[in-house]
């Protein structure tokens, strides 16, 4: 088995794949976050350069983590979801207020924007009727 771990080079923020190669040829992927506060031009690709390369090369995704929902861990979600199918997303267990403060936080801390696309996708794990198509099986 070979194992591929990349920490995409995002700026501010976390953006982390794994590819797991099997001696058969099979093959497992693995993101984990997906989000930026900013990217730094001159030192970095952009975000969505970093998801258009992983998403050429990987159209499926069998498990997503999500480690937390402060935007720069998932303000580019959006744009994965439209280009990967995922499997299966882990989810961390939160309370009400928790998810409350968190999306507080994102709103006073991000640009809106950010904090904007960071809403959507808590509301639609949340708040919605748990069959976003677009994350797969959710495991809480």
């Amino acid at each position: 088995m070979r194992i591929t771990r990349i920490f995409n080079a995002v700026g501010q923020g976390a953006f982390y794949t794994e590819t797991f190669l099997g001696d058969d040829g099979s093959r497992f992927v693995v993101v984990y976050d997906c989000g930026t506060e900013t990217a730094k031009k001159d030192l970095t690709k952009s975000l969505d350069d970093q998801i258009d390369l992983f998403a050429a090369s990987y159209s499926v995704i069998d498990i997503l983590f999500i480690s937390h929902f402060h935007a720069d861990h998932i303000s580019g979600l959006k744009r994965l979801l439209s280009k990967c199918k995922v499997k299966k997303t882990v989810i961390p267990m939160l309370d009400w207020p928790t998810i409350t403060v968190t999306r507080v936080q994102n709103y006073l801390r991000f640009d809106r924007g950010l904090a904007v696309e960071s809403d959507e996708i808590i509301q639609s794990l949340y708040f919605g009727d748990g069959k976003d198509e677009r994350f797969g099986e959710i495991n809480v």
